[in-house]
């Protein structure tokens, strides 16, 4: 029900960047926004995660058409917005809320029979290289709460909720017209007649004195975690979060993770190197390995080379002991021992002579063959 929902709402849905300002419904230090009159989502974002106000590139969308659900949309108070389903009751209830306050807003959702629309965001993926980081079901395009929308050079933004349960819809792509990030937050249902989603503008790094008035450091506070991207189509740490998981960088983002705080209450950075290492020991490829081809419907660029390249299997191996060791977690390595050693064994066989160095099958000249076993 949330995918079509998505799909349904997507129409027309992509941002196109800009660097002009434009028009905001509520603008602090940390962020601007503005909202779509026609159907229920943003048509314009920024953040600035360290509260000095450069909100001046802001990510935009042009006027879009009407939603399936009709909804009206109203500012009902002081840096407060709604959009009401057309009825007697529109009045009173909203379908949708949108509560601003200086570092961050709320949205909620309530359940007034069948005028249901989910709020979106979506991105030009060629503009701002968005992702949503926390932890995805294999084979789901949906992220549980809590996670983080990071935007590079902006800074993040921290999602949770205190509904049990809630998911965002999420998506990605690049071999489309317009390349998009987007995120789907669904609505209340007759279930959970009542949600509530709590947005917080955040600068995510680690905590090094004495930087917080250094301009010069102002870069790394706002993007310590440009690494950390993950492909909704494949649910894992990608390139970025429409493009390819590399098998041989797994290990770059490992050694980065060991060093971040928190993401969120029970979110690390280390989660997410076990998220994409779970999906690598239950079969997948990436980027770097034979067999790896478009899978899940992502648009991936495969690898047509005849050997895996000779650091995939050291980077995955590297990777698990960054986080067996950050996150102590002794179970998981017990668990996964057999394949770790598996893939250990593989990668010490191209050692043919002995002397402790793996070797390529290939010369590294053009046209090169395989070199006799």
């Amino acid at each position: 029900m949330n995918r079509n929902l998505l799909g349904r709402a997507s129409c027309g849905l992509l941002l196109v960047a800009t660097a002009a300002m434009a028009q905001s419904d509520f603008q602090s230090k940390f962020y601007a926004i503005a909202l779509s009159r026609t159907t229920p989502a943003f048509s314009a974002f920024a953040v600035d995660a360290l509260g000095q106000g450069k909100l001046a590139q802001k990510l935009i969308y042009p006027e879009l058409p009407s939603s399936s659900a009709a909804l009206h949309f109203q500012a009902t108070a002081p840096n407060e917005f709604a959009y009401f389903a057309p009825t007697p009751a529109s009045q009173t209830a909203a379908v949708w809320r949108v509560i601003c306050r200086e570092q961050g807003f709320t949205l909620q959702s309530d359940y007034l029979g069948g005028n249901t629309a989910p709020l979106v965001l979506a991105f030009n993926q060629k503009a701002n290289h968005a992702t949503l980081l926390g932890m995805m079901k294999p084979g789901e395009r949906q992220m549980a709460l809590p996670c983080v929308l990071h935007l590079p050079d902006m800074g993040s933004v921290r999602i949770t909720s205190q509904t049990p349960g809630l998911k965002l819809d999420y998506d990605a792509r690049r071999f489309v017209k317009t390349p998009f990030v987007q995120v789907a937050f669904p609505p209340a249902t007759r279930a959970q007649p009542h949600v509530e989603y709590q947005l917080g503008i955040a600068a995510i790094y680690p905590a090094l004195p004495g930087i917080e008035q250094n301009a010069r450091y102002d870069g790394f506070r706002r993007d310590w975690l440009n690494i950390f991207q993950v492909n909704p189509r494949l649910q894992m740490l990608a390139n970025n979060s429409a493009s390819d998981p590399c098998t041989f960088t797994i290990f770059l983002y490992s050694a980065l993770a060991r060093h971040s705080p928190p993401l969120a209450d029970g979110l690390t950075c280390l989660d997410l190197i076990r998220m994409t290492l779970d999906r690598y020991l239950a079969g997948a490829k990436g980027y770097g390995q034979v067999g790896y081809a478009p899978v899940g419907g992502a648009d991936i660029i495969g690898w047509a080379t005849p050997w895996t390249s000779l650091d995939s299997l050291p980077s995955l191996l590297i990777a698990a002991c960054d986080y067996i060791e950050g996150a102590q977690d002794w179970t998981w390595a017990q668990a996964n021992y057999e394949k770790l050693a598996q893939w250990a064994r593989e990668m010490m066989a191209a050692d043919h002579d002995g002397n402790g160095l793996i070797e390529y099958p290939g010369t590294g000249n053009f046209g090169d063959r395989p070199l006799p076993s």
